[in-house]
């Protein structure tokens, strides 16, 4: 396997001309090397679709993320990157630490491999350098994620309530499983009272899967009209300690 990487790994750097042209990835795998190994923790993530791009997967999305670093030297400073976090993308927290690499202009790539090492996990041996380019302008702290801009209406004109997750699992089509969640949901009403409502081809983000297991508490809005109606507050959600 470690050969066949190396030889991934020269087609990459050495026989495939369209690298001269894909500065951002030259300096990332450059990074990913030779740069200085440092601590880091998620401080902001924004997640947003790429042109021609709808609903969940990997390959659709541009996750940006903004890290706080403790410097070799004992300081710490603020960066960010775009980078796809492959494999094990459910894993990625708001406030997760991470082992990073950096330069001395402060460009920083997640050292994603050495990170998944640290939790018991594997990588897929190649370089973390999918889309990665350095950004001067991080994300704001907190989540960000345009696949639920929709809910935005709904979640500040909706009435807050908590929901406990009952039952989830893989939606169906008619070509098989589809990426989408059938969430049921118990609904606190107030004044002791509660409705179990169904989500059906829920859309989840990858890294709230876990938050689905039966027994959770979601933070959740329900329409004033109808209380049957609930919208999950991912970045909510997601934002809490897990």
């Amino acid at each position: 396997m470690r050969f066949i990487n190396w030889l991934d790994w020269i087609r990459f750097r050495y026989l495939d001309p369209t690298m001269w042209f894909k500065g951002n990835m030259r300096l990332g795998s450059r990074l990913y090397r030779k740069g200085t190994r440092a601590d880091a923790r998620i401080v902001g993530i924004r997640v947003t679709l790429k042109s021609g791009s709808e609903g969940v997967g990997g390959g659709s999305l541009r996750w940006e993320f903004a890290l706080q670093v403790d410097g070799a030297s004992g300081g710490s400073f603020r960066a960010g990157c775009r980078q796809q976090l492959v494999p094990h993308t459910d894993r990625i927290r708001l406030g997760e630490a991470v082992k990073v690499r950096h330069d001395e202009r402060q460009r920083v790539i997640i050292d994603w491999p050495a990170t998944l090492e640290g939790w018991g996990l594997k990588g897929d041996g190649t370089e973390p350098i999918g889309d990665y380019k350095p950004l001067g302008d991080p994300p704001a702290d907190g989540i960000e994620d345009e696949r639920f801009k929709g809910d935005r209406k709904a979640l500040a004109q909706g009435r807050r309530a908590n929901a406990l997750v009952l039952s989830a699992q893989q939606s169906q089509s008619a070509f098989g499983p589809v990426a989408n969640m059938d969430v049921e949901l118990r609904v606190d009403l107030g004044s002791g009272e509660s409705r179990d409502v169904s989500l059906n081809k829920l859309e989840v983000p990858e890294h709230g899967r876990d938050l689905l297991e039966p027994g959770t508490s979601l933070p959740v809005a329900l329409d004033p009209k109808r209380d049957d109606r609930v919208t999950i507050d991912w970045a909510a959600a997601l934002a809490a300690p897990r």
